[in-house]
């Protein structure tokens, strides 16, 4: 959004762009409170050859220029409707004039869009919390299946050395097994 003095700059050179015709209407003091109160900064570009709805203006100076167009009408006293041509000078293409109800039109059109953004920027905000989230739980499942990996490999060993040891006893000669192991029940072979 641009302060007021920025606004005036771009109205100044929105006014500026029109034919010498309508700029002729304007009336004096208008274009000398331009000059006097207008900022001028090299960021703000007005295109004549691109439709003002196309270009980036801000509502203030749509604002103003309202005021310009209600000037210009009262200064005239007729009746009907002048308008202000837009600032596009092609020959190609016809553009909007600037009217009031154009601006008011724009205006919502403008806030709507804005609002639109700061939703959109909103749900980006929440469906990157989800992927992070997502992303997490992708890590979380990789580390359970290597842990159970692990496990299935040291039962694996655990029952082998199980099986030797089977042997092992099964091989000893019976007195010993019974001096040896006479508190211990151990079932041999499945006895």
């Amino acid at each position: 959004m641009l302060t007021n003095e920025k606004s005036l700059y771009q109205a100044k050179l929105i006014l500026e762009c029109l034919p010498k015709e309508e700029y002729a209407l304007i009336p004096q003091d208008v274009i000398d409170y331009l000059n006097q109160n207008a900022e001028y900064d090299p960021s703000i570009q007005v295109n004549p050859h691109v439709a003002l709805e196309k270009q980036n203006i801000d509502t203030k100076t749509y604002a103003y220029l309202g005021k310009v167009l209600q000037r210009i009408q009262t200064n005239s006293n007729t009746s009907s409707t002048t308008t202000v041509a837009t600032a596009s000078t092609s020959t190609a293409t016809t553009t909007p004039s600037f009217q009031t109800a154009d601006w008011e039109r724009m205006q919502k059109e403008n806030e709507s869009m804005k609002s639109e953004i700061s939703r959109l920027q909103t749900e980006l905000a929440q469906s990157t919390m989800k992927l992070g989230k997502l992303t997490e739980t992708e890590g979380l499942i990789h580390t359970y299946e290597s842990l159970v990996s692990e496990r299935n490999e040291t039962i694996t060993k655990l029952t082998e050395d199980n099986v030797k040891l089977r042997g092992y006893i099964n091989n000893t000669p019976g007195w010993i097994r019974k001096f040896f192991m006479k508190d211990i029940n151990l079932m041999l072979d499945g006895k």
